[in-house]
């Protein structure tokens, strides 16, 4: 019976349905159709990832830069914003930090300017008094006409990091840790950078 059987069986063997083979094609192009989908979108986010790396990189190459021109002594031929906040922060924060440790520099793009200013001891300063300063730099420089329709980015930097920034696209005055994107309008300004105003600057005292 058994040899019967496979004679038959090799006479006219069995055929498959014609949805098996369907079936696995199916599966086959289903498993590489998600991979190719897995490495373009591997390939998307990573570029993207380094176009944001690469601008998160510039700003902070550009921002440490400033950092690095800091000066306790500006000079009034090409830094007059900076000695005109250093004039203000000497009156402002008189016996309370000692003022001629407080390093200044500034620059500006078109009507943009970039104020940064370290105070290296300012701990000393209360944290809800430190906010105060964004507020009184604010004043000074409105009180005189050339700077009427500039928008200031102003930076606080402490000992170690930045604790106030003051920006047309945001404040950040908790007084510990501030937000640096809020600078990055600034950066993508594509005017040329040139001297701050060299300029007199008469107000009267508060």
């Amino acid at each position: 019976m058994k040899r019967v059987y496979q004679n038959q069986e090799t006479l006219n063997p069995n055929t498959r349905p014609i949805w098996h083979g369907c079936g696995c094609f199916i599966i086959l192009s289903f498993i590489a159709l998600s991979l190719i989908s897995g490495i373009f979108a591997y390939f998307t986010y990573d570029k993207e990832n380094s176009n944001s790396s690469e601008k998160a990189d510039s700003f902070s190459f550009n921002y440490l830069n400033d950092l690095d021109s800091l000066t306790i002594n500006p000079k009034l031929k090409n830094d007059t914003i900076s000695l005109e906040a250093k004039d203000c922060l000497d009156e402002f924060l008189a016996g309370i930090v000692n003022t001629d440790r407080i390093e200044y520099y500034s620059k500006q793009k078109g009507n943009n300017i970039l104020l940064i200013v370290k105070i290296s001891d300012i701990k000393k300063i209360k944290s809800n008094t430190r906010k105060e300063i964004l507020n009184y730099l604010y004043d000074w420089f409105s009180m005189d006409e050339n700077f009427k329709n500039k928008k200031f980015y102003i930076a606080i930097e402490g000992q170690w990091n930045t604790v106030l920034i003051s920006t047309p696209k945001g404040v950040d005055d908790d007084g510990k840790y501030a937000n640096t994107d809020l600078l990055d309008n600034f950066y993508k300004e594509n005017t040329p950078v040139k001297d701050t105003l060299n300029i007199t600057i008469k107000k009267q005292k508060k």
